[in-house]
This record gives structure tokens, C-alpha cells and sequence, in this order.
């Protein structure tokens, strides 16, 4: 969907990527990245914290997701025709290569 590129945000930071819909549509958004080593025998596994969302033009949110337990999130959905926008937000991260956290998105549609 974007190509090849670097991708990465730090926390309370958002990179955003604006997308276009023609027709009526699902489509499936889906963000990863590999996170942090957590500590041995912590309640919580996920280190950095990455979250998802998808919002319209006049600014109306989507779908946001918000999964703080798992490394991957996923937006399945019906958009109708009209410009989106995909956002990545740095929700926590407290441990990131020179402090910022890589991810990969992906979006099919069909």
C-alpha cells in the first residue's frame, strides 16, 4: 500500500497516511511490530505500546481499536466512498531504538 519505507514514532507522537476510497468496499488494515523484551514474569508482556485507528476527512474516528495486550492491530471493515486517513500513535513507549518504535501497515481491500 505505502511501498518500502522506514517507518517509526515515538511516544505521543502520531504518523498518519492518507488513503482514498472510490467504491464501496471492506478493507483490512493491519499494523505490527515487534516490541520490546518484557520482564520475566511481568503481568503485562507488551513493552511499547503502538495504537491504530482510521478516520474520516472531517475528522470523525472510525474505528480505533486500542489493543494494549498484543503487538498487532486490525481494522476490518465496510468504508464507503471518500478520504481516510490511517493513523499509528505512540501510545507508550518506554523502551524504543534511540526512542521511537518501527511498525509495517499493510491494507487490503476486496
Amino acid at each position: 500500500m505505502f511501498g518500502t519505507k522506514k517507518l517509526g514514532v515515538i511516544q505521543g507522537d502520531t504518523k498518519s497516511f492518507d488513503i482514498e476510497i472510490s467504491q464501496t468496499q471492506k478493507v483490512v488494515i493491519n499494523m505490527v511490530y515487534t516490541d520490546a523484551p518484557g520482564s520475566v514474569n511481568a503481568a503485562v508482556a507488551l513493552v511499547n505500546d503502538l495504537d491504530l485507528s482510521l478516520v474520516q476527512s472531517d475528522g470523525t474516528v472510525v474505528s480505533e481499536p486500542k489493543d494494549h495486550v498484543n503487538n498487532h492491530e486490525v481494522i476490518e471493515m465496510t468504508l464507503n466512498p471518500g478520504k481516510y486517513q490511517i493513523r499509528v500513535n505512540g501510545a507508550k513507549i518506554p523502551l524504543g531504538r534511540q526512542g521511537s518504535q518501527s511498525f509495517a501497515i499493510v491494507m487490503s481491500s476486496y
